[in-house]
């Protein structure tokens, strides 16, 4: 039988887990409210995961997935394709985005009572609640969630192959189990390998818990719980589609943006990288993403160091700390956010293990006020990382990826004039085909022109004219193909005719770094400047006043 460990919680251990079980509840409803009319990116997610889970019932094996995919792009995703379609079913819903994004809300929510748990069996019921705070309280998984990607999907699984080993007494259960889900982790993201030094230090931790009285036995459970996924997966042809996956995962560590932007794009640009900019853009995203809790995992990396020459298995963990940096900076894969989310493990690794170490030792040493003085400046901090991020994701994140929701709810509140735009705009799929959800009973009519002066009333909708966006991997010129436009905005008169403007993942500080060329250019090249980002908005502009006062005092 599964029979999870026993002993008497510590105290205030059902507390918190009542806490951080209401406070993922809390999260997950919050996201479902604000993402249930989420519109199409469009990426990965329209292309390719929404269709697959589509058809995956029509299909004699999850393999078939692949016949149709020329791009072997789906290879180590099949899970995410699988997850998706059981939301599709759920929800009787495999048209919008909106069963993708559910389930993962539902992975970050999990995963945030999955850390409170494995680091509860390690320090006890308050630095466990710290940590599953400082997981659900980061904007980071919850960008993942709002692209559509896998990340989250992975980081769930791999947390769940860990605490199979934590958690579960009986060994061989515990064993075949994580081995299991660490068959699965593999085929949920090309980014899984990045774990495997997290999972070995739990498997580690497991063995020295737990000697093996028989080894044989132990090794054929395991082996059983991790060939099942695969196999399952891969089926009928599991050679041919693990040559295709390895495939897939050699291509995508050789092959990026900098290596072909002018075949992919049609734009020469000079040979600046083939991946980066290596150690300088790490520490610059980091410090922009999370300014505290990388100065806070620092801060530890340095506490343990001192301390492992009394205590070496702390090297261990300074080891785990930096393996998502030592793997990544090793492979020499593209540098952009996603392939670093892993790293969030480690970050929070080494934090929790350093805040044991001190409360153990250092802080019951200190004197009564000394220790509110230090509690009070603890919380003081932990409030400000989580405002840090509250803000950055309600400012920035969150808006600039719903651009389209917000424009459209605009539109449906001035139906009085008619809405123009450029038929030959290169945005029009991310801005304007997506604009009406498919669960919109009453869509948005746009008619399409030429040139600004074409217009002689109603409302004018502007897509971003910067080239400098993700959705272009920075590889574009700006559009000025409507002369008319470039006369307007250079003449610094251009906000005079705006009605309302809207972010985008143009106009982002975050979004950018999701796309390793866009991601060079800003943060090494500082090449992205407050103009772009200007130019990266979407504007509605009022036509007739252009007519009245613009064109007719500028008439060639």
């Amino acid at each position: 039988m599964l029979t999870i460990v026993k002993n008497k919680p510590p105290k205030h251990h059902l507390l918190c887990l009542a806490l951080i079980v209401s406070l993922s509840l809390a999260i997950g409803f919050i996201l479902v409210k604000l993402t249930y009319q989420i519109n199409y990116w469009p990426t990965d997610s329209r292309h390719l995961y929404i269709p697959a889970a589509k058809s995956l019932g029509q299909l004699p094996y999850i393999s078939s997935i692949h016949e149709h995919n020329r791009f072997n792009s789906l290879h180590g995703k099949e899970v995410l394709v699988i997850g998706i379609q059981y939301f599709q079913l759920l929800l009787n819903d495999d048209l919008t985005l909106f069963p993708n994004v559910l389930l993962l809300i539902f992975c970050v929510c999990f995963s945030g009572v999955l850390i409170y748990l494995i680091s509860q069996h390690f320090h006890g019921p308050p630095i466990a609640f710290i940590t599953a705070l400082i997981f659900l309280s980061c904007f980071w998984p919850y960008q993942y969630v709002l692209q559509g990607a896998h990340q989250p999907l992975v980081l769930l699984v791999f947390l769940l192959a860990t605490a199979c080993l934590i958690l579960i007494t009986n060994s061989l259960v515990a064993i075949c189990l994580s081995g299991l889900f660490l068959g699965s982790m593999f085929f949920c993201s090309p980014t899984s390998p990045v774990y495997l030094p997290y999972y070995l230090g739990a498997l580690l931790y497991f063995l020295k818990q737990r000697p093996i009285k028989n080894p044989l036995l132990t090794f054929i459970f395991f082996f059983i719980g991790f060939i099942t996924i695969p196999i399952v997966i891969n089926f009928p042809n599991p050679l041919e589609n693990l040559s295709n996956y390895y495939s897939f995962i050699r291509d995508s560590q050789q092959n990026n943006n900098f290596t072909k932007p002018q075949i992919d794009f049609g734009a020469k640009f000079p040979s600046l990288s083939s991946r980066g900019a290596g150690l300088d853009w790490v520490l610059q995203y980091m410090f922009l993403i999370m300014p505290i809790l990388f100065t806070s995992f620092i801060v530890s990396i340095v506490y343990l160091t001192k301390h492992s020459l009394k205590k070496p298995t702390y090297l261990i963990i300074i080891f785990l700390g930096l393996s998502t940096l030592l793997a990544v900076e090793t492979i020499q894969v593209a540098q952009f956010g996603r392939n670093y989310f892993s790293w969030i493990i480690g970050i929070l690794i080494a934090i929790s293990f350093a805040m044991a170490h001190f409360k153990n030792t250092t802080y019951s040493q200190l004197l009564s006020q000394n220790k509110k003085t230090l509690f009070s400046l603890c919380i003081i901090l932990l409030a400000t990382h989580i405002a840090f991020n509250i803000n950055l994701f309600k400012k920035d994140v969150y808006p600039s990826r719903m651009t389209t929701n917000s424009l459209y709810d605009w539109m449906k509140n001035n139906p009085s004039h008619k809405f123009y735009t450029y038929a030959n705009h290169p945005y029009n799929i991310n801005i304007i085909e997506h604009l009406n959800n498919p669960r919109d009973q009453k869509p948005i009519n746009i008619e399409f022109v030429s040139s600004l002066k074409d217009v002689e009333d109603g409302y004018f909708i502007m897509p971003p004219v910067t080239g400098k966006t993700i959705w272009v991997n920075c590889q574009l010129p700006g559009f000025f193909a409507d002369m008319e436009l470039f006369k307007l905005v250079s003449s610094g008169s251009f906000l005079d005719y705006v009605l309302s403007d809207f972010p985008t993942l143009a106009s982002s500080r975050i979004w950018p770094q999701e796309e390793e060329y866009c991601s060079y250019l800003d943060l090494h090249l500082h090449n992205i400047t407050p103009r772009d980002r200007l130019l990266g908005k979407v504007y509605i502009l009022d036509a007739k006043k252009l007519q009245d006062q613009w064109f007719s005092k500028n008439v060639q």
